[in-house]
């Protein structure tokens, strides 16, 4: 590898926790090409949940509701939620949740 040592360990945790996708919005600090050398991706937040709705639309769903129903202080709707996820660089996954929401 040809990292330095600080930006080997969470490669080498992923690796060594047997997982194979590193899930971050910095994507440029993670190149592929040396993922791919210990078998890893890195795939950025907003995707990998955007194909974790698309396989699992009534689990996601589901877990929108709890997370929702889970903010106390203070309380959110779910457009709440959704606009908060889409402000935070989640913007696909916002939009396919509004879309299986409305199915």
């Amino acid at each position: 590898m040809d990292w330095t040592t600080g930006e080997v360990v969470l490669p080498a945790a992923a690796y060594n926790g047997d997982v194979d996708v590193i899930v971050t919005f910095n994507l440029k600090d993670f190149p592929a090409n040396q993922l791919a050398k210990i078998g890893l991706s890195a795939r950025h937040p907003d995707a990998f949940l955007t194909n974790v709705a698309e396989a699992y639309p009534e689990r996601t769903i589901k877990a929108m509701n709890e997370l929702v129903l889970s903010k106390k202080h203070p309380p959110r709707t779910m457009q709440e939620e959704l606009e908060r996820l889409e402000n935070s660089g989640l913007a696909r996954f916002a939009r396919m949740m509004r879309k299986l929401m409305c199915n």
